[in-house]
């Protein structure tokens, strides 16, 4: 997907948007957080998936640039969230940061203890692009390559029944889920234009009508699940779950995408929400803990937060773009 498709940019927005939401809520056993994990990382490898395109370019140039991509957005975006929490730990006691465990989950990426804890995604996300381009380069077809992203999920999904904790180093044992889900995506692109067609028909409303109860519905049976933990339950459930959700969402984020402004504007500025969102979340939680008392003031919460960020997105992606882990482009800088 070369060009930039606009409900792609409103179904990031959604996807960033349940990103905050779920970790709006305190109690890790509520059933709307059981649901949103059930498909929120899934659908942003997804949606990375979609807008992938098969690269020409040799391993290394690759490899580098991926690291520019993702690897520098979380070194920078990990660097500042801890900075701002240290401040904030020792001025206004908000935070409770043990350093040399958040310095050694950074090097080894291991979730929970990350200053920026979402950030996991983006060291999964590098494994998961560069495995798929190696899988492409030596596949010597497209069949090939969809029995080898096909082997390596199941081999994940094997894995993470025995718990291995190896696999939560890097998020390896993620990357190899996620892989399926990129996948999906990739693929999903080669048939844009019939499902397009689809979705433009009225009837196609029916799906989410269907398919949302249905995925919170199978959510609910299998339990909560954590790709940052590697953890999925019943595999078939998961997979069920998440795979009727994303397809609604896709189909609302098309039919939305005519008229839509916010979530449009959460995609296309999604690295500064996903980084910095803890920090408005965190203030909620300290001075107004009713906020976050029930599902309705949670939700309200969720909400507040992106209002409060989004004035503050495209002037900081775009003049501060460091923040996020991008350097802008001295040559860009002197031709405008």
């Amino acid at each position: 997907m070369k060009e930039r498709v606009k409900w792609v940019d409103v179904l990031r927005g959604i996807a960033m948007f349940f990103v905050i939401f779920g970790h709006a809520f305190v109690s890790k056993d509520n059933f709307i957080r059981t649901y949103i994990y059930s498909f929120h990382m899934p659908l942003f490898f997804l949606i990375s998936g979609l807008t992938y395109k098969k690269s020409e370019l040799k391993f290394k140039e690759f490899f580098f640039k991926k690291c520019k991509n993702l690897l520098l957005p979380y070194l920078f975006i990990n660097i500042f969230v801890l900075i701002v929490k240290l401040i904030l730990q020792y001025s206004l006691g908000l935070y409770n940061v043990n350093l040399p465990k958040s310095l050694g989950s950074f090097f080894i990426g291991l979730g929970k203890d990350l200053p920026c804890i979402q950030s996991w995604f983006l060291i999964s996300l590098f494994i998961v692009e560069i495995l798929f381009y190696l899988i492409q380069r030596f596949a010597k077809n497209e069949k090939i390559t969809v029995l080898s992203v096909v082997l390596l999920a199941a081999a994940g999904f094997i894995l993470s029944v025995f718990s291995f904790s190896f696999l939560k180093v890097l998020h390896i044992g993620a990357s190899l889920i996620g892989l399926l889900f990129f996948a999906l995506g990739y693929y999903f692109t080669n048939q844009i234009r019939v499902i397009e067609k689809f979705i433009n028909k009225k009837i196609s409303i029916l799906v989410p009508v269907v398919f949302l109860p249905l995925g919170f519905f199978t959510a609910f049976i299998n339990g909560r699940i954590s790709m940052n933990d590697n953890h999925y339950n019943n595999i078939l459930l998961f997979l069920i779950s998440s795979l009727l959700s994303i397809l609604s969402l896709i189909i609302i984020s098309e039919k939305i995408s005519k008229f839509d402004f916010l979530f449009s504007y959460v995609g296309k500025y999604s690295l500064f929400f996903f980084g910095y969102h803890g920090f408005v979340l965190t203030v909620f939680r300290k001075y107004l803990p009713i906020f976050v008392s029930n599902n309705v003031l949670t939700f309200l919460t969720a909400v507040i937060t992106i209002l409060i960020m989004f004035p503050l997105a495209k002037p900081v992606v775009e003049h501060i773009p460091i923040l996020v882990g991008r350097i802008k482009d001295k040559k860009r800088i002197l031709d405008k």
